[in-house]
Formats: C-alpha cells, structure tokens, sequence
C-alpha cells in the first residue's frame, strides 16, 4: 500500500471527524458550562447554559455525520476513483479548520489547538494524496 493512497486518507480522515463529532456531542453540557464562563455568564443563566449545550450537541452530530460520510466515500471508493471525494474531503476540511483557527485566535473559544493540528495533518495528507496518486481508475 502506497503512504499516499487517497482511500487510506479517507479512511482515517473519516474516523477521526467521526470520534471528533462523538466527543463534541457526549461533552455538550461541560462545554456549555466552559463556554458560559468564558462568556462572563454564572451558571444560574439556564436560557444560555441550554443554548450553548444544544448547539454543541447539533454541532457534534453534523460532524460525526461528516465523518460518516468521508469514511462512506473511502470505503466506497478504490484506487484512482477516491482521488475525487479525498480533495473534496480536503477542501471542506480545510473551511472548516480555518473558521475553527480564527475563533480560536480571537479568543471566541476557549480551547487549545490540538484538534485543529490533527485536523490540519490529516487534511495535508488527504489533500496530497488526492492529488498526487497515480493508478488506474476503477469501475
């Protein structure tokens, strides 16, 4: 297996956005609660501690949904045809890691930038191999 196979991409890619969206979502109410008091909001504030944790549940499932459907599209997808879902995959990915980035360099969030760096490495990789392997393509 080639280092830069587009499917292995997809693979991985998928899964980690799959964990990533599961985590989000089953860490929902400590991240409402981190993200009140960052806010300058006490805790007593229900109407903001159930926004915030319902958004952070909604924000979970649509990216394990993504993850989902990357891993889908690697699974499906063989050799030359993968190419095609990996710089997809990697264009998405790379939006989305930029918007995440910005808020976190405006200190709208308070996290750190280990998901973004393991996004980032992924999406290199994907990226790469969706536009540098060479094979035949498939039907």
């Amino acid at each position: 297996m080639k280092i830069f196979n587009p499917r292995f991409w997809l693979i991985i890619f998928g899964l980690a956005n799959l964990l990533f969206g599961a985590m989000l979502y089953y860490v929902s109410e400590d991240a409402a609660a981190n993200l009140a008091s960052e806010l300058g909001s006490d805790l007593s504030d229900s109407v903001l501690l159930l926004f915030a944790e319902n958004m952070h549940e909604a924000l979970g499932v649509v990216w394990a949904a993504w993850g989902a459907f990357t891993l889908a599209a690697g699974i499906r997808n063989k050799g030359a045809n993968a190419k095609g879902p990996a710089v997809l995959a990697a264009m998405i990915g790379i939006v989305v890691q930029a918007h995440h980035s910005s808020q976190i360099i405006a200190d709208e969030l308070p996290v750190g930038y280990t998901d973004v760096v393991i996004s980032l490495v992924l999406i290199v990789f994907l990226l790469i191999s969706g536009i540098t392997y060479k094979d035949k393509i498939q039907s």
